[in-house]
């Protein structure tokens, strides 16, 4: 039973009591009235009957009483009784006797009983008409309660199942995420509405990740290609036949060169996965004192190429996270040591700014018109490149790439 059934069973229900609820209290009011309006026309006979009796000493009453008793909505029996003996009564019904003072029921009567000095009376009507009435009620009312509860459940049903559609599409879209199209959109202030909207970001977030998940793996897969081929053709180039010791040496170092491109590689794809997993914690941190500890480890890399790494500038404070902040200098110094055959390469630091200048190829033109777009085809610019833009991006930083007269220059602009 899906829940728009259920909820139109039980606002069925609900109706239903209430409606019974309301029947019952009304058949009560409904006997009352009815039983007071009796009780008033039985006194007020009784009052008319015990007069004429002390009239006329309760022989011989004239025809207008009984006229009076047979005026209202249904005859009323009248008895006089004078010291316990009957003296004269109406006979128009069978009406049973009683000595109770007041109201009473009796075998289906209703009796009336007043005395005085002289005279007992006692005036009665037959309880039928007003179970009739009561009768003719419940006939009406039961139908009426069933046929509303049921209209008042097939209504619900009706609205619910308006107001669940906008649910089903949702569900039906939801079991689909893979899909490109976008949530329905829903403008309603309610929960239905929220609901959509809170689905529609969670939706749009599933994408960005796995959008993101899938370039992380076409970048990765591309980085790693390249190195792995190298590094398979050099052992079956070296292993094809018997060689002589130096060629094993210029093997064994070609390998070495590789294992630390790989290396390299695999804790660029470590930063990138911990860059898209949460949002860093940006604190003040001197990038005088990062930089500097950057060059320490770059130092023996530039010297055994013969460059020569320069540091200066003025110490600055930025906010941002030491360790990501660490791997995006020695990214752009590892390029420009990669890039560059002979000369200098220049770390410069001023006020929120960071500068790192090369003589080597300098940047591809298209890398220049572009270097916000994903380039993994362009050689050395893949997953480093895109390590330090997510870098830039997560620090809320200006990365701007240009070409000198000789070499490259990357600047990177803190807020």
């Amino acid at each position: 039973m899906n829940l728009q059934t259920r909820l139109s069973v039980w606002v069925g229900g609900v109706l239903f009591l209430a409606l019974t609820t309301l029947s019952v209290l009304s058949g009560v009011v409904l006997y009352q009235v009815r039983l007071s309006d009796m009780n008033q026309e039985l006194r007020d006979q009784s009052r008319l009957v015990m007069n004429s009796a002390r009239l006329y000493q309760g022989k011989n009453l004239p025809n207008v009483v009984l006229q009076t008793l047979a005026s209202g909505s249904e005859f009323v029996d009248a008895r006089i009784e004078q010291q316990g003996k009957v003296i004269w009564e109406s006979d128009f019904r069978n009406m049973p006797e009683t000595v109770q003072e007041g109201f009473s029921n009796l075998s289906g009567w209703h009796v009336y009983r007043i005395s005085s000095s002289e005279f007992e009376v006692e005036v009665g009507r037959p309880l039928t008409s007003l179970q009739e009435t009561l009768r003719s009620y419940a006939v009406v009312s039961i139908p009426l309660t069933l046929l509303m509860s049921l209209l008042g459940a097939l209504g619900s049903g009706w609205v619910l199942g308006r107001n669940l559609q906008p649910l089903s599409n949702l569900t039906a879209r939801v079991q689909t995420l893979d899909r490109p199209e976008p949530i329905p959109e829903i403008h309603r202030p309610d929960e239905v509405g929220m609901l959509a909207r809170a689905l529609a970001e969670s939706l749009e977030t599933l994408q960005r990740t796995r959008k993101a998940e899938l370039e992380f793996l076409r970048v990765a897969s591309h980085e790693l290609r390249t190195p792995l081929t190298a590094l398979k053709a050099e052992l079956e180039y070296t292993l094809s036949k018997p060689r002589d010791l130096q060629v094993y040496e210029t093997a064994l170092r070609t390998l070495h060169r590789n294992t630390e491109h790989l290396e390299r590689l695999a804790i660029n794809l470590l930063t990138l996965t911990r860059l898209q997993g949460s949002p860093l914690d940006l604190q003040p941190v001197d990038l005088w004192e990062i930089t500097g500890a950057v060059i320490d480890r770059m130092v023996p890399l530039a010297l055994k190429k013969n460059l020569s790494l320069d540091f200066d500038g003025l110490p600055t404070t930025v906010k941002g996270d030491p360790i990501t902040l660490s791997r995006l200098i020695e990214n752009l110094i590892f390029n420009a040591i990669r890039y560059t055959r002979d000369g200098e390469i220049r770390v410069m630091l001023g006020e929120h700014m960071l500068t790192v200048q090369d003589q080597g190829q300098g940047f591809p033109q298209e890398l220049l018109e572009d270097h916000e777009a994903q380039k993994p085809d362009l050689e050395g610019f893949g997953i480093g490149m895109k390590v330090v833009r997510s870098i830039c991006a997560l620090h809320h930083a200006h990365l701007q790439l240009e070409n000198t007269i000789r070499g490259a220059r990357v600047t990177v602009t803190f807020p």
